[in-house]
């Protein structure tokens, strides 16, 4: 008996598998699926594309829920797709140095929320990578997304709470107060601000990119909020 229950949720996943090959190849992405299991939450896909111009490499969690797999993977074929049509304009250096894609992704988990943390850098020979993130929350309990709008519908002031903790921690680090312009502008309470976060075990995560509150070389930064604070 066990032995035929292990059997079908091997078909189970291969299935999915084939799925995304399926649908992936369709946009001319090759995949290779890399047999390596992060933690409980999800298995890794690992897409490769290789062009006279260009390189992508990019690893996306498949967690076998088809909402959430199917959501994932919007996100990273539309960074892909943007990716691609933007070095149909650009001409190499001549260094032979092609222009590369790099797509990664840390998942977090609390009670029924599956979180994932997408990070991408598109190198396209200038002065540094052009960085950004994307967040995607999953309530396994009740099989919907949660936003920013979803926190607003639960605590309508969360924004402010957002905001203040955001600034009173950020703030002790000396090197964003030498733009403290920027910090109070990427902190302020507007929803626009908090739109990229995960659930952690030890509360929510807000994510702030480059450029958001502080200058490029100083990096992304990332705001831990206690669930006690928050209210939710």
């Amino acid at each position: 008996m066990w032995k035929n229950y292990i059997l079908a949720l091997f078909l189970g996943f291969t299935l999915i598998i084939v799925t995304y090959f399926v649908n992936l190849s369709s946009d001319n992405i090759a995949v290779n699926v890399k047999d390596v299991v992060s933690n409980e939450s999800c298995k890794v896909t690992e897409i490769n594309k290789e062009e006279e111009k260009y390189v992508v490499k990019a690893y996306m969690p498949v967690t076998g829920v088809d909402i959430l797999d199917d959501k994932v993977s919007s996100i990273y074929n539309k960074i892909i797709e943007d990716f691609i049509k933007e070095t149909e304009s650009l001409e190499l250096l001549g260094n032979d140095k092609k222009f590369t894609l790099t797509v990664n992704f840390n998942d977090y988990e609390y009670n029924d929320y599956l979180s994932f943390l997408i990070t991408y850098s598109c190198d396209f020979g200038g002065a540094h990578p052009d960085s950004s993130i994307k967040t995607v929350n999953y309530n396994k309990k009740s099989k919907e997304f949660v936003t920013i709008d979803t926190l607003l519908k639960n605590n309508k002031n969360i924004i402010e709470v957002f905001s203040k903790y955001s600034y009173e921690n950020l703030s002790k680090k000396t090197e964003l107060l030498e733009k403290e312009d920027l910090l109070k502008t990427g902190t302020f309470a507007k929803k626009d601000n908090f739109e990229s976060f995960v659930f952690s075990k030890e509360g929510i995560i807000l994510f702030f990119p480059n450029y958001s509150v502080a200058s490029y070389y100083l990096g992304d930064f990332e705001v831990l909020i206690p669930y006690d604070k928050l209210g939710i």
